[in-house]
């Protein structure tokens, strides 16, 4: 009867020891594909010269602030920096204030004030014009942006849509080049080339319109064709 407890309770403490080591063994795995998901995750996240969440402030060549409010930001070569969801604030004038939203922007070099803006390219200035885009190219101490993508300009009740653009923001000028189309209120403008020029705060009156080519001025009233150039 003895002998039979005893045999009873080494094949127990067998089965625990067993268990012991199956546990041991489970529970170590576990922590060593716990360790690996996060060092991949810790690798996603933290990537070499890979920054998040950034808040960048600058100047321009007229000292006035630029801020640079980016998602995810990456030093490429020491030289260059590309932007994720990248929102840049910067002085038109001392005046006037514009933002520029991107999905995607590149700097072409570490010092210079110039970038490469892809993917819904939003500009707004602090007089209410918006500009809608998919690519531009932005020289923020030159206050000059152009792009050979379409092109959608907003102000108030007026609409332009052209193939190509150029916005000179220091002299208040806006270029749209090939297909130009507007609405000015409830009259429709066709031009080969449009040039607008903004009077005092860019958003606000138009100082003067010039449409260039093959264009044309329709209203209620009358329908206004001219092969080379009008102004309004």
């Amino acid at each position: 009867m003895l002998r039979r407890k005893w045999k009873i309770r080494a094949i127990s403490f067998l089965f625990v020891g067993a268990a012991g080591f199956v546990f041991w063994k489970v529970g170590r795995s576990a922590f060593a594909i716990s360790r690996v998901v996060l060092e991949r995750e810790s690798t996603r996240v933290f990537e070499k010269n890979e920054f998040k969440d950034v808040v960048y402030t600058s100047f321009d060549k007229d000292l006035n602030e630029i801020t640079l409010k980016s998602s995810k930001v990456k030093e490429k070569d020491g030289k260059t920096f590309d932007f994720s969801n990248l929102v840049t604030t910067f002085n038109i004038s001392p005046d006037e204030v514009a933002t520029i939203f991107a999905d995607e922007t590149h700097f072409v070099s570490k010092g210079a004030k110039q970038c490469e803006m892809n993917g819904n390219v939003r500009l707004l200035t602090e007089g209410g014009l918006l500009l809608e885009t998919e690519q531009s190219f932005v020289d923020i101490d030159k206050k000059f942006a152009y792009g050979n993508t379409d092109i959608l300009i907003i102000q108030d009740d007026a609409q332009f849509f052209a193939k190509k653009y150029q916005f000179d923001m220091e002299n208040k000028v806006v270029t749209l080049i090939k297909d130009v189309k507007g609405n000015l209120s409830d009259d429709l403008i066709i031009a080969d080339r449009l040039v607008i020029d903004f009077d005092k705060v860019i958003g606000k009156d138009f100082k003067r319109v010039h449409a260039f080519g093959d264009s044309s001025y329709k209203t209620s009233q009358y329908n206004l064709k001219w092969e080379c150039f009008f102004r309004f």
